[in-house]
């Protein structure tokens, strides 16, 4: 078997996908081509070989900007994209195709699998709904993916609450949850009890401003009630937000998922924010966080921050997984912060057995080709 694997970023790019796609695809034991069609060239990888096949071209700074909605409506070009990929696979014997459904590009796979009759798989790690709010083409690309989910071969979802969901819109079919996965599992961690060193290690959406807010607005009640308590944040990759100005906070650069093991070793709590807003809810009732799974093998306590009904909230109540903050009240949050001590050694065991159960690398990588070679 030949797998090509489309998507719209690069293998070796920053975010949850292509960590995803890195876990999938290492040593894998079929051929791969890694087909990118965003508009932005991938960055060098030796993982697989990649090419890229983009739908526009890049505009540079304007990418980041609330014109790149237009910018996609008025210079895509899939057809072009569409032939382009099907000559590929045709040059590299593709036996099948896999596709991530993180943009419309996942319609141009579905079109050349079909013309060339090639099994096909698709995985959705988020819902269009959240990941093109404002597109023109939104409710387009939402009727395709339901054309997509009830023909394809096989399906991947990133979490079980987007397999049901997507089920509830568009069919009943069968599925199969496929995200990050541990390679090994630390131990319990000794940390005193009370102490609030909290770490976070990603980027800081505008949307978690008001979860940061609470998070600091309750450390400043724990030192005012135990000023005695050593209380502090480290972030790895992003800027202090505005709310702990005037709190202890270092700021440090992106970095390799080593130093992030060694940052951990300063640190007491593993903080896990989402957006409360509604206006989010498509991303977090859905979606799960890469970072969740490297949390609960850390050997660290996790403070979860964000609604109770969140896919990632809901995954970590049932298995008491987490100290559990699903409140923007501060009070509220500072009372999570202050049990925490006496109940972080049995939340951190809860946390491995979790992680033991649903987040092994080798487990995931079996469900995944496992999937690819059976169609279910």
């Amino acid at each position: 078997m030949v797998l090509v694997c489309t998507q719209s970023f690069g293998i070796n790019a920053f975010g949850g996908g292509p960590r995803i796609l890195r876990a999938l695809l290492t040593q894998p034991p079929e051929p791969v081509l890694s087909v990118c069609m965003g508009e932005k060239p991938p960055p060098p990888t030796t993982l697989v070989k990649e090419l890229h096949i983009p739908h526009r071209p890049s505009f540079g700074r304007l990418e980041a900007t609330r014109f790149r909605l237009y910018l996609d409506q008025w210079f895509t070009n899939f057809k072009r994209q569409q032939s382009l990929l099907e000559q590929v696979c045709r040059d590299y014997k593709a036996n099948a195709l896999h596709a991530i459904a993180h943009g419309a590009d996942f319609w141009v796979s579905y079109q050349v699998a079909k013309a060339l009759k090639l099994p096909f798989y698709i995985t959705v790690h988020d819902r269009l709904e959240y990941t093109h709010a404002g597109s023109p083409a939104l409710a387009l690309m939402v009727e395709r993916l339901g054309e997509v989910w009830r023909n394809a071969e096989a399906r991947m979802v990133i979490s079980e609450e987007m397999g049901e969901g997507l089920e509830a819109l568009y069919g009943k079919r069968p599925w199969t949850v496929v995200t990050d996965g541990l390679e090994g599992i630390s131990p319990l961690r000794e940390r005193p009890k009370n102490s609030f060193r909290i770490y976070f290690a990603g980027a800081i959406h505008l949307s978690y401003a008001a979860t940061f807010t609470a998070l600091a607005e309750a450390l400043v009640i724990v030192r005012q009630q135990q000023p005695e308590i050593p209380v502090s944040l480290t972030i790895r990759g992003s800027a202090v937000p505005d709310s702990f100005q005037h709190l202890p906070v270092r700021a440090l650069p992106w970095a390799p998922e080593q130093e992030i093991e060694r940052d951990m070793e300063q640190a007491d709590l593993l903080y896990l924010p989402l957006p409360f807003e509604p206006k989010y809810e498509m991303f977090w009732r859905y979606s799960l966080s890469t970072k969740l799974v490297t949390y609960l093998g850390s050997g660290l306590p996790i403070l979860y921050h964000g609604p109770a009904e969140a896919a990632a909230g809901r995954l970590l109540a049932r298995h008491q997984a987490a100290v559990l903050a699903t409140s923007l009240d501060p009070k509220k949050v500072a009372r999570c912060l202050l049990a925490a001590g006496e109940c972080a050694p049995q939340v951190v065991e809860n946390a491995q057995q979790l992680a033991r159960s649903r987040f092994l690398l080798a487990e995931q990588r079996k469900r995944f080709w496992t999937t690819v070679a059976t169609g279910r």
